[in-house]
């Protein structure tokens, strides 16, 4: 006699509790796993200011303790900005020339910056996008209490700097420089507003680099100085302050 088995298959009903579980798991994990990679991302942009912190500091060391300019008269009118600063981005490790100009390739700009995307460069900069879009130098820091004249050089000490590690002297920004007085224009990704904008990019909050080589991820409202009662919002900007 012959025993015959029976292999019977899911019915529908299992099928679909099935198919009911694995999208709750993915509805549940989903959001998590976006956090999550956000969050490395937020990491890493600290870590590429760190190094741009080391580079700064290379800088300094070579200039007899200088910090590095913003913005540097050379002859005549000319001047240079300080995303045009070899010696800075010869610290970095990367083509000199290319650096030179302010370009960079999209592994060395903040991994949450969208619009520096949409910017990449042509011919001889192919391939590599404008760093303005990731990072900006303070400009108010070399100021006091004025605009910076964009005509002169305006340079300090690392010495005479009151509480470098209070002091800012980078940050996520959607240009090649940052002020105080724009400090409340950012709002997305997708528009540049105006100039020299700080970029609260990572969840409402700016990763900053400060004059002692240290970084801080700095909420908004520790940063924008058009919030009202924000007197000592202007603390982190002003050098001497």
């Amino acid at each position: 006699m012959t025993n015959q088995s029976k292999h019977q298959g899911f019915t529908l009903i299992e099928l679909l509790v099935v198919i009911s579980i694995i999208a709750m798991l993915i509805s549940i994990l989903l959001p998590a796993l976006s956090i999550a990679r956000k969050s490395a991302q937020d990491v890493a942009c600290l870590n590429m200011l760190k190094q741009w912190g080391v580079a700064m500091g290379v800088y300094e060391a070579q200039s007899n303790g200088y910090t590095l300019p913003i913005r540097l008269k050379e002859s005549g009118s000319s001047t240079k900005d300080w995303v045009q600063n070899t010696m800075l981005f010869a610290a970095m490790g990367q083509d000199s020339y290319q650096l030179g100009y302010g370009f960079i390739p999209l592994s060395m700009a903040c991994p949450r910056a969208e619009f520096i995307k949409t910017q990449e460069g042509s011919g001889t900069y192919a391939g590599r996008y404008p760093i303005q879009y990731s990072y900006g130098g303070n400009v108010s820091a070399y100021t006091g209490t004025q605009l910076l004249d964009t005509t002169t050089q305006i340079v300090y000490r690392l010495d005479r700097i009151y509480n470098p590690g209070y002091k800012l002297a980078m940050a996520d920004s959607l240009d090649w420089w940052i002020r105080s007085s724009r400090s409340q224009f950012y709002q997305d990704e997708s528009i540049k507003v105006t100039s020299m904008m700080t970029a609260y990019r990572h969840n409402d909050a700016a990763n900053t680099l400060m004059f002692d080589g240290h970084c801080e991820v700095l909420k908004r409202d520790v940063l924008d100085t058009s919030i009202s009662g924000s007197i000592m919002n202007t603390k982190h900007w002003l050098t001497f302050d």
